[in-house]
């Protein structure tokens, strides 16, 4: 009988402990899970050490932080630090608009995260609105926008807006959608180097123009056949070059290649 009882005590410690387990959950913007569960708190129905969070999914069972050595009672104005784990520390996070990088003629604001299991629990996100202090002068810069991007990535300027907000000569020219290689929603705009206007050359060229960075000059290209000398019998001819085309890139050049003459 005495076993009993002591078997029953134990069965119903082990209950208690698996309902609610120990630890903080984690930040909920920076972790996702596919365990779901319903109240925070009830650790019941979650497996391992797992505990019941909200998280930006859902409730969902994640492994916990641990708890503070002593307990924190800082006043946030942007919640807590997070650290890699991702947990939070006893230290207060700086305005997350210090490490946000928004375009010219934008400004960071901040709002609440989307989504959010429970409102008000998941912090803030921030994002870049137009600026109406800015003054802008709405004429365009002479000049057009490049016939041909620059390597993406090479210290370009983001912009939204008018000509003036670049510096210089400068224009506000929206990106070729690269497809796959451009994981943004819509063609972003940069602040580049602009091209003359061709519109008034009148040369008429079977390669082409020249091509000067990403600008079309009025300059015939020459004949990539006249830079190779061919052996006897045999003759130039242009193949297509072997070349991964995407918008914003040259067209493919031509390949001179010597060949028998038949």
């Amino acid at each position: 009988m005495l076993l009993q009882i002591l078997f029953a005590i134990i069965s119903l410690t082990a209950e208690i402990s698996a309902s609610a387990q120990t630890g903080r959950c984690p930040h909920p913007q920076y972790v996702s899970s596919g365990l779901s569960c319903s109240t925070e708190g009830d650790d019941s129905v979650c497996p391992w050490n797992y505990t019941c969070c909200p998280l930006t999914d859902g409730m969902k069972c994640f492994s916990p932080c641990p708890e503070f050595s002593a307990p924190c009672t800082l006043d946030c104005p942007f919640g807590l630090k997070v650290d890699q784990s991702p947990c939070t520390v006893c230290k207060c996070a700086a305005h997350p608009c210090l490490t946000t990088t928004c375009p010219l003629g934008t400004k960071c604001t901040l709002q609440e995260y989307q989504p959010c299991a429970i409102k008000g629990r998941c912090g803030v996100t921030t994002k870049c609105i137009i600026d109406p202090s800015i003054p802008i002068d709405p004429n365009s810069k002479p000049k057009k926008c490049p016939d041909y991007w620059p390597v993406m990535g090479n210290g370009l300027q983001a912009c939204v807006g008018a000509d003036s907000l670049c510096p210089g000569e400068q224009k506000c020219c929206k990106a070729p959608q690269m497809n796959h290689f451009n994981l943004q929603d819509s063609p972003v705009s940069y602040c580049v180097q602009p091209c003359e206007d061709l519109s008034n050359c009148t040369l008429q060229c079977s390669h082409g123009f020249t091509i000067d960075g990403g600008c079309r000059i009025c300059q015939c290209a020459p004949n990539p056949c006249d830079t190779i000398s061919c052996p006897p019998g045999q003759m130039c001819q242009l193949l297509p070059a072997p070349c991964a085309f995407y918008p914003g890139r040259p067209p493919c050049p031509m390949f001179p290649t010597c060949m028998k003459r038949f």
